[in-house]
């Protein structure tokens, strides 16, 4: 331990009289027994990390509105974190996370306070206003950290303590988070660009690059302009765009077996209506709209007349005489046409989400 950054170095043991009684532990509680036991030591001995301390429960407590910038430094603060359930010995690393606002003025999207998602809350954690655990909704279970000011839901790991494919989405979680038994390890470099963000006022991203890559997987509120927060963090290994999950936005640029985009699939071609739509509004939220002539182009791209293919079709009258139509503000787009058509989506994005925790997989074998 230098200062409070952990470096792992070989340690030579001393001999010892053998006992054929001992038992050797098989739960690692600690990071420099889990990193010694992981498959994936080499990437792990390559990164320096620091247990949460008061400065990261600070950050991550920061109020949204009085700091805006916050958002973004609190996801890239938890990308490339290590979580270890020292109770059991479970651990993995936090490949990509996403973060939401507390309140309805910082967020559209926030966490609800019910009854159920509030219970956890009670219990004394291990970190002051820091409650990692496993939230159960009605898409399936998903690991979250929650703190005084926003929720991070964390969409894609790979296990530490054991050999597994990395898991992709925002309810493939497989490890048992809790308040009291979860230990955080953060990433230094994570915490250093997390600090330089905390200390501009006119951050608006977390990366120069791949902004798409940067929103959110979401489904609904499309006429709000915070659902176009650009707060989804990826660690240093999967910075690529290919190793990180899909969103309707950044669908379309999924790479499949071939480059062509003759055959592209209707769920495809509506990610590029998303896609367009999230960077109408990124540029000037005031301003975005979608034009009917690009609506038109991607009417007639749908090779059949599916679902997705109606909506479009439902859209473009919905134009009227129109050329173009707002997006902000724009609640019968929201709740006729692109709620819908997210909804359509879902299965396409999951099954391409399986071949970006294969991506992932192969990538982790080059360290």
């Amino acid at each position: 331990m230098s200062n409070r950054t952990f470096q792992c170095r070989p340690i030579i043991p001393s001999k010892r009289p053998l006992d054929a009684n001992a038992v050797e532990p098989s739960i690692c509680n600690d990071l420099a027994s889990l990193i010694y036991r992981s498959s994936h030591r080499r990437l792990l001995t390559s990164r320096e990390y620091f247990e949460l301390d008061d400065a990261t429960e600070q950050l991550l407590n920061k109020d949204w509105m009085h700091e805006p910038q916050v958002k973004f430094a609190c996801a890239q603060v938890l990308a490339g974190a290590v979580l270890m359930n020292v109770s059991n010995g479970e651990a993995i690393l936090v490949n990509t996370v996403e973060t939401y606002g507390g309140t309805k003025s910082a967020d559209i999207h926030r966490e609800l306070p019910i009854s159920s998602n509030m219970s956890i809350l009670t219990t004394k954690p291990t970190y002051a206003n820091i409650w990692p655990h496993i939230r159960s909704t009605r898409d399936g279970s998903k690991l979250v950290i929650v703190t005084q000011t926003c929720t991070a839901l964390i969409t894609s790991i790979v296990r530490l303590d054991q050999s597994e494919e990395p898991k992709v989405g925002p309810s493939s979680c497989h490890f048992a988070a809790s308040p009291q038994y979860t230990k955080i390890f953060i990433d230094q470099v994570s915490w250093t660009k997390a600090k330089k963000i905390e200390s501009n006022a006119s951050t608006r991203t977390i990366e120069p690059f791949n902004l798409i890559g940067q929103a959110r997987q979401l489904r609904s509120q499309f006429h709000h302009p915070t659902t176009y927060y650009l707060c989804r963090a990826s660690s240093d290994a999967t910075l690529f765009s290919h190793l990180q999950p899909c969103t309707v936005f950044s669908y379309c640029d999924y790479e499949g077996a071939t480059k062509s985009m003759d055959n592209e699939n209707a769920s495809m071609i509506a990610s590029r209506l998303f896609h367009r739509i999230a960077y109408s509004v990124i540029h000037s939220p005031s301003e975005a709209h979608i034009d009917k002539n690009f609506v038109v182009s991607l009417h007639d791209k749908c090779k059949n007349n599916g679902k997705i293919k109606k909506l479009f079709g439902d859209l473009l009258h919905l134009f009227g005489d129109d050329t173009d139509m707002p997006i902000i503000g724009n609640s019968h787009l929201n709740n006729q046409i692109l709620q819908h058509m997210a909804a359509f989506m879902s299965p396409d994005i999951s099954k391409a989400n399986e071949t970006v925790a294969k991506h992932i997989q192969k990538q982790l074998r080059l360290y």
